[in-house]
């Protein structure tokens, strides 16, 4: 009896501690693309709370002058361009496409071009003056019940 009660609790340790690995892993970030380097799109920052304008600069922001620039924000493109054919398809976006892939990819495609990215940073950068700051970042989203922002301004 005492050899079923060893062996049931080695087993016990050996699945918890694979239960344990599996789920660090899980929850780690995709290698390259969105989630390298900080909080994947409408994901959390750390500590558990909605990523801030300030955190998705600071993820971009390669060069530390408070701002986005183009081509930083292009880089992250690069990163997941992993066939370096031009485009991102689902198997190189982040989680493997999903809420990625509805939200660049405009022509229904199935792959994200550069200007499919690049219009995401046009749209953002509200100023027009080439660059993203903290102002124009897109924050946590709003409170529930909360009332929306108004539509940015027509062009």
């Amino acid at each position: 009896m005492s050899k079923n009660v060893v062996f049931a609790a080695s087993a016990l340790a050996l699945v918890l501690g694979a239960m344990s690995a599996y789920a660090q892993q899980a929850g780690a970030p995709p290698p390259g693309g969105m989630g390298a380097g900080g909080p994947p799109p409408g994901g959390m920052a750390a500590g558990g709370s909605p990523p801030s304008g300030a955190d998705f600069v600071k993820r971009f922001d390669t060069n530390s002058d408070g701002k986005i620039s183009s081509d930083e924000y292009m880089a992250d493109f690069t990163r997941m361009d992993a066939s370096a054919d031009g485009l991102v398809d689902a198997t190189e976006a982040p989680q493997g496409g999903g809420d990625f892939m509805g939200k660049f990819d405009k022509s229904g495609d199935q792959k994200i071009s550069k200007d499919e990215f690049m219009a995401d940073f046009k749209q953002m950068d509200q100023s027009g003056d080439g660059f993203v700051d903290v102002s124009e970042a897109p924050g946590p989203p709003p409170e529930a019940g909360a009332n929306p922002p108004p539509p940015p301004p027509a062009n």
